[in-house]
């Protein structure tokens, strides 16, 4: 059991909430802790927007198309996704498949037991992904509880992975390492990141669907990363 224990599960438009402790959960062997990447932005490293993201580490499926068949469980890093030239390709043998990696980043933290998370993953990633991943966008799928208060497993994101059509790369997050930069206590929980320097841009509690202001200020700041415009007050 997860040392945030959940007290109650309250399923609202715009997210999922639960009461978390003060500490955060042991690191599992393999995953949660950042270390030092030889390819990597430089930090100091932080938690707020304009701050750049530590080097994270996860378990899970890189291509979940292919992996979560074969139950290949790969290690995975933000570093994987960084790049600093934005012309950056992956490796022709790299288990996220010989593409062009990203410039703009979406974590997307959340749980098997939130409504809006599987909303999110049912539709509009679905349709985003496929219209943004050629211009350089991309999501990464943090899951971190199965049942309330239960650590993800990887059967947990393995079938989550089945019930819906998710191609992007997919982790599980037991220890919860992504709610370090969560503004609120809540799920679904997204970190904006520009893959060139590993900056946080934006950040946004709930989904990321609808027509209300946040969620389209929300997608206007990615295409604008997409397109290498100033997001940052330091950009300007």
């Amino acid at each position: 059991m997860s040392k945030r224990i959940a007290i109650g599960v309250m399923a609202l438009l715009v997210g999922c909430t639960e009461q978390l402790s003060d500490t955060y959960a042991p690191e599992f062997e393999g995953s949660g802790r950042a270390r030092p990447a030889l390819d990597y932005a430089a930090g100091p490293y932080g938690f707020e927007v304009g701050s750049t993201i530590a080097d994270l580490g996860f378990v899970g499926f890189p291509n979940p198309d292919i992996a979560a068949e074969d139950d290949d469980v790969r290690e995975m890093r933000l570093s994987d996704f960084y790049n600093p030239l934005g012309i950056e390709v992956f490796a022709e043998n790299s288990p996220y498949g010989a593409q062009p990696k990203p410039t703009a980043l979406l974590i997307d933290l959340c749980t098997v037991w939130c409504g809006p998370c599987n909303t999110q993953a049912s539709g509009i990633f679905v349709e985003k992904r496929a219209l943004y991943r050629p211009l350089g966008g991309e999501i990464f799928l943090a899951l971190s509880q199965g049942d309330v208060g239960d650590p993800a497993t990887i059967e947990d994101l393995r079938e989550w992975t089945e019930q819906y059509p998710i191609d992007w790369p997919s982790a599980i997050d037991p220890t919860e390492t992504m709610f370090q930069y969560a503004t609120q206590a809540a799920y679904p929980n997204i970190t904006l990141v520009r893959t060139k320097d590993m900056k946080i841009i934006a950040k946004h509690v709930g989904g990321l669907f609808g027509t209300s202001p946040e969620v389209a200020a929300f997608w206007d700041t990615f295409e604008a990363i997409l397109a290498d415009e100033p997001v940052l007050p330091e950009d300007e």
